[in-house]
């Protein structure tokens, strides 16, 4: 079940998709699992990586 969306883009952080809520990657709590399907996904994996989330642990890409 879909929970949040991340983004780092502050003019949607606060906002709802389909009364699901934008929220910022920093938000994210331990229990959360990010699955990222964007055709930016290096760029995301970049700034998750640096930010210190961990491919497997703290998210996935979905590359298609």
């Amino acid at each position: 079940m879909v929970q949040n969306f991340y983004d780092n883009n502050r003019e949607k952080i606060g906002k709802k998709i389909n009364g699901i809520p934008v929220i910022s990657p920093q938000e994210k709590s331990k229990k959360d699992f990010i699955i990222i399907t964007t055709t930016w996904a290096d760029e995301v994996w970049h700034e998750l990586t640096a930010a210190s989330f961990k491919l497997n642990e703290d998210f996935i890409i979905m590359k298609y």
